[in-house]
């Protein structure tokens, strides 16, 4: 069978339980930041692939009404709308695997207009080699300014060290990264440094009055030696250049 659900379920009982096979051949799940990641072990992997097969032996679809591309994982993920189509742009990962095993190289892009029926198109953005996005893109929100398509994203480094990274497009279709990149980091506030694992990550833009403000998640100096997670705010008139405003720490 050929047709998409089929097809998508298919996709996921062979990468889990390929991966499941991996493992039992002694490749333990693990990574540059993760070790033995949680779910990521023989047992559980292959009794998802069990599911999944049981499930379409029944006359089941275990993914219908989910999207994704046959075999891939995504997760943060960003909706524009235009011309009756809506963009879906998203984290493109790998069924089985965590982001520190299979780092996530590209943002996706597939097209709907009903949620249901999609049109998987070439991938957005992917890493630069050279530049601060060399190890992962993660976490794409899109707008639109003056006919122009603007998408941020965290580009982050070989130290996942992550920084607000912007990519432009005239089409929504082929987008070109900003030579500015990254274009914000977080300033003496947070313990942010490209040599070790900084947060700065999960960029939501919102325009108010005639200026942008740039929310993500970070952490910040509470006493200026330890620090909390939490949420910064900068803003921008242009979308390259940005200002820090202040940050506020979730209680608890």
């Amino acid at each position: 069978r050929t047709d998409y659900e089929t097809v998508k379920t298919v996709a996921a009982i062979d990468a889990l339980a390929d991966r499941a096979d991996v493992i039992h051949y002694g490749n333990i799940p693990g990574g540059k930041i993760l070790d033995n990641p949680v779910g990521i072990d023989e047992n559980n992997l292959f009794s998802r692939a069990l599911a999944h097969l049981e499930a379409l032996e029944r006359g089941e679809f275990p993914l219908l009404g989910k999207f994704t591309e046959p075999g891939i994982s995504l997760s943060d993920h960003s909706f524009f709308e235009k011309d009756g189509l809506l963009h879906l742009f998203y984290n493109r990962g790998f069924v089985g695997y965590d982001w520190p095993e299979r780092s996530v190289e590209l943002i996706g892009h597939a097209v709907t207009e009903n949620l249901t029926d999609w049109k998987i198109l070439p991938p957005a953005v992917s890493v630069t080699a050279g530049q601060h996005d060399s190890f992962s893109v993660w976490s794409p929100c899109v707008l639109e300014k003056d006919g122009q398509y603007y998408m941020f994203y965290t580009g982050v480094n070989r130290n996942i060290a992550q920084a607000t990274c912007l990519a432009v497009s005239d089409d929504l279709i082929r987008w070109n990264k900003v030579k500015e990149n990254p274009v914000y980091r977080p300033g003496d506030w947070a313990p942010w440094g490209e040599d070790r694992w900084s947060d700065c990550r999960d960029c939501f833009i919102l325009k108010e009055g005639s200026r942008y403000y740039q929310y993500f998640c970070t952490t910040a100096y509470t006493d200026g030696e330890h620090t909390r997670n939490a949420v910064g705010i900068a803003s921008s008139a242009d979308l390259i250049h940005w200002q820090d405003e202040c940050r506020f720490l979730p209680k608890g």
